[in-house]
């Protein structure tokens, strides 16, 4: 038997990787439209945006993983 735990980590995985995969494609799409000439240049422009896109998702469940501990405390 699988640990819910587990599963949890998976499915927050999977949901990532896959919102991560349409902020690739749209943010492909905006530098084609920008005009960027080489494939790498847009590959790399690409993996910064993502990686503001991913800090944002990791601020936003580290501030509800802090309020919720704080309402447990405050339930004790």
């Amino acid at each position: 038997m699988v640990e819910v735990s587990a599963v949890t980590k998976a499915l927050t995985f999977n949901r990532c990787s896959i919102l991560s995969k349409l902020c690739y494609l749209q943010i492909s799409v905006k530098i084609e439209k920008r005009g960027a000439d080489k494939f790498l240049d847009k590959q790399r422009l690409a993996r910064e945006w993502i990686g503001v896109f991913g800090a944002r998702i990791r601020r936003k469940r580290n501030s509800e993983r802090w309020e919720n501990e704080k309402e447990e405390k405050g339930r004790r």
